[in-house]
């Protein structure tokens, strides 16, 4: 048994779903829009970030040849300190032996000397002895 619809109530309850499915294809258009704009803000957001990726790794590679240039740079001036270093030690060891060398040639000057001196007190004691013994044999006269 077929149940009679009333056309009146078909034709009203058909145009109450199609508003339904014109609110759903409006809510999916919209929705859809959002989905188009949302998926063109990210693809954007990649694009920055790729971008700034590259600069990352191009300003990471710039700071990795100054801090070698640095280090180069560095190294340099401590070679030349420590050459400066081992000059100043050179120096020093050279004034040192000068020094030491100076010293020995006193050492033996002094021992030249007093040994001139022995030899000078030996000679005087051998005048004076022969200016007694001269004295001696041959006394002055008036005394």
């Amino acid at each position: 048994m077929a149940e009679f619809t009333d056309p009146q109530k078909e034709f009203v309850r058909l145009r109450k779903i199609e508003a339904e499915l014109a609110l759903e294809k409006g809510r999916r258009n919209k929705l859809e829009a959002e989905l188009k704009k949302k998926n063109e803000e990210l693809k954007e957001e990649r694009r920055r970030r790729v971008e700034l990726e590259r600069e990352l790794v191009e300003i990471e590679r710039e700071l990795e040849r100054e801090e070698g240039a640095r280090r180069k740079e560095l190294e340099g001036i401590r070679k030349k300190l420590v050459a400066e270093r081992d000059e100043h030690m050179g120096a020093e060891e050279k004034i040192e032996a000068e020094e030491h060398e100076i010293e020995g040639v006193e050492s033996v000057v002094e021992d030249r000397i007093k040994k001139d001196i022995g030899k000078l007190m030996k000679e005087k004691a051998r005048i004076e002895d022969m200016i007694n013994l001269a004295r001696s044999k041959y006394p002055r006269k008036g005394s």
